[in-house]
């Protein structure tokens, strides 16, 4: 437990490096942070609502590549954790109504995309306006505000879905896609270590231990320390979140046409949540945790990490209809038409495109 005191974010994403190679590390720099996010105060803003703390992920990645362990293991560290696969609308009322807080745990998420319905009171949940609602026998509308934060994984096919929905922009979205020389490495680790006593996972239970004693502090039942009920920042913290969004933002927005205000609250969220994983750490003045500029420079490697994967997502759906391809011919000639002209297309955008074909 001292060792995760001392720097939490970094061994929890170390332990599952070492659990999910290629994955585990990029993975829980988010994850870990989600949990957490779902017990923290909201942030209050001067003028507009405000900004809500929790945080909700999208994993992803081809079968195989440990979307269904990684879900298993969010579920047993994160508060409240409600894991599904299919459930009706009326279902997934029943059981969220029923509570305060909430970690929504999805392996499949193309289920609950092909579910109009589902899908909408998902975007609720998960949204900005945080609430569950539905219309009763005598057509009365029963409505509870609900707090809650999601792991969510898919294959690629359900990416499609996730756009035409806008369920990316509720979501830090995450590709997991591996190059030949990573997945010929992860099989090597999968048969070096086959056959082998399997060893006893302190590390994961210390880790489940750490997330506990931070729900017993936001639910003022530590011994030593109150729960946080706000933060202080400095304004130059805030100014140097904002000077990086703003020249990344203007020319996806130019491109896109879409808004990405969210993706600026995200980086708010990944900097308190932060805080809040070290409260060890930190200072606290008045039961307001103190922001540290290691917060804000985790904050902003995320929140680039965020917008350039929603912009490299949105940029492949533009060229797959701009460029009409249909199938994966068209897309291998569009592909040799660029090295023609001396361009060299990414591998993950090969990868999207590829996935957005199958959809069509």
């Amino acid at each position: 437990m001292e060792r995760i005191r001392k720097d939490p974010y970094e061994f929890i994403m170390n332990h599952y490096e070492k659990v999910y190679k290629y994955t585990g590390r990029g993975v829980f720099s988010v994850l870990s942070l989600v949990i957490p996010s779902l017990i923290l105060p909201s942030i209050p803003h001067k003028t507009a609502r405000d900004i809500k703390s929790s945080i909700n992920f999208l994993m992803i990645a081809q079968p195989g590549q440990g979307k269904s362990s990684i879900a298993e293991t969010f579920a047993k560290l994160s508060y409240n954790s409600f894991p599904f696969e299919s459930i009706s609308d009326a279902k997934l009322y029943e059981v969220i109504s029923q509570k305060d807080f909430v970690s929504v745990v999805v392996g499949d998420v193309f289920k609950i995309f092909s579910d109009k319905m589902l899908n909408k009171t998902m975007e609720n949940i998960l949204g900005d306006e945080q609430k569950i609602s539905r219309m009763t026998k005598r057509t009365d509308s029963k409505e509870k505000k609900i707090r809650a934060v999601s792991f969510l994984a898919g294959t690629p096919n359900s990416l499609t879905s996730a756009i035409s929905d806008g369920m990316i922009f509720r979501t830090v979205v995450y590709l997991n896609f591996q190059n030949p020389t990573e997945h010929e490495e992860i099989g090597e680790f999968i048969c070096n270590d086959s056959f082998k006593e399997h060893e006893d996972d302190d590390e994961e239970e210390g880790i489940y231990e750490f997330y506990q004693e931070l729900l017993r502090i936001q639910t003022d039942q530590h011994p030593d320390i109150e729960s946080i009920k706000g933060y202080i920042v400095k304004e130059e913290y805030k100014k140097k979140l904002s000077d990086v969004w703003k020249p990344m933002t203007k020319p996806m927005n130019e491109k896109t046409k879409y808004a990405f205000f969210r993706e600026i609250h995200s980086g708010l969220r990944y900097m308190i949540a932060h805080a809040f994983l070290n409260i060890f750490n930190r200072e606290i003045q008045n039961r307001k945790l103190v922001i540290k500029e290691e917060d804000v420079d985790v904050a902003i490697k995320l929140m680039k990490r965020e917008l350039q994967t929603k912009l490299e997502i949105l940029s492949c759906n533009k060229v797959v209809s701009e460029e009409k391809m249909k199938t994966t011919n068209d897309l291998y000639a569009y592909v040799e038409s660029l090295k023609k002209q001396k361009v060299n297309l990414k591998s993950s955008s090969i990868n999207i495109m590829g996935s957005l074909l199958r959809e069509r």
